[in-house]
């Protein structure tokens, strides 16, 4: 959809979680929603759930949002945002859960990524934003946790908002319809290009590798001014072999 947005010239970002990671005060307000949505104590006088004025310090720079962690606060988003329309693409399954486990569930859960969090501030931070999320959304704190809830949670999100958005600003969007629908909602004319097929595992699969690769080059960066070799520097070099 991202390619699709951008040849009808939404030429702005587009808050996903592989382009908001760059700033490492949005992860943290991020974390801080996603905390606070999903915490047990939601009548704290301290607390409350994000609005307007919360998502417009994080979504101010954006035209389009999408993806995690913001489909954790759909409800909100659509409630904050009257004047916004909504499309959904909701995929068959299994297909969808093939990919799901293939590229997030293996990836939050790989080793070689836990080490590199642990070592790098900003990659750690996005790590535990999306554990958050994970915690709270999908209700899961290990990985067969997650695999075991995870269709359920895909089948209540799009279930939701069907529910709560009002009909005239939900477009239930498959791909293979092309341009045609999607260019009606929006008051577009039709491009003059196919509609772009984009194999979305394999661009989340490249996405991660890439944050891997570039957290461990800021470590390694980091020990070289320290003077530090050795066995960890190695480790670091091993993983930016294999993630190149």
């Amino acid at each position: 959809m991202e390619a699709a947005f951008k040849i009808l010239g939404y030429n702005g970002p587009i808050c996903h979680g592989f382009n908001m990671n760059v700033h490492l005060q949005d992860i943290n307000m991020w974390d801080e929603g996603l905390k606070i949505k999903f915490s047990s104590n939601k009548d704290s006088s301290k607390e409350r759930l994000f609005g307007r004025k919360e998502f417009d310090n994080l979504l101010g720079d954006y035209e389009i949002v999408s993806d995690f962690p913001p489909l954790a606060f759909c409800p909100e988003l659509i409630a904050a945002y009257p004047e916004a329309k909504v499309i959904i693409v909701e995929r068959e399954i299994e297909a969808w859960y093939r990919s799901f486990d293939k590229t997030l569930i293996q990836n939050i859960f790989n080793p070689i990524a836990i080490f590199v969090c642990n070592l790098d501030e900003k990659l750690g931070r996005f790590s535990q934003m999306t554990r958050t999320m994970l915690h709270g959304y999908f209700k899961a704190t290990t990985k067969e946790e997650l695999q075991a809830n995870s269709r359920e949670v895909y089948r209540n999100h799009y279930e939701t908002i069907r529910r709560i958005t009002p009909k005239e600003r939900l477009l239930d969007f498959k791909l293979e319809q092309g341009w045609k629908p999607l260019c009606e909602f929006l008051g577009m004319g039709i491009p003059d290009v196919p509609f772009p097929r984009i194999n979305e595992a394999a661009e989340f699969q490249e996405k991660s590798n890439i944050m891997v690769k570039i957290a461990a080059k800021r470590v390694l960066k980091r020990w070289r001014g320290y003077g530090v070799y050795g066995f960890g520097a190695a480790a670091l070099g091993i993983i930016l072999y294999r993630f190149i």
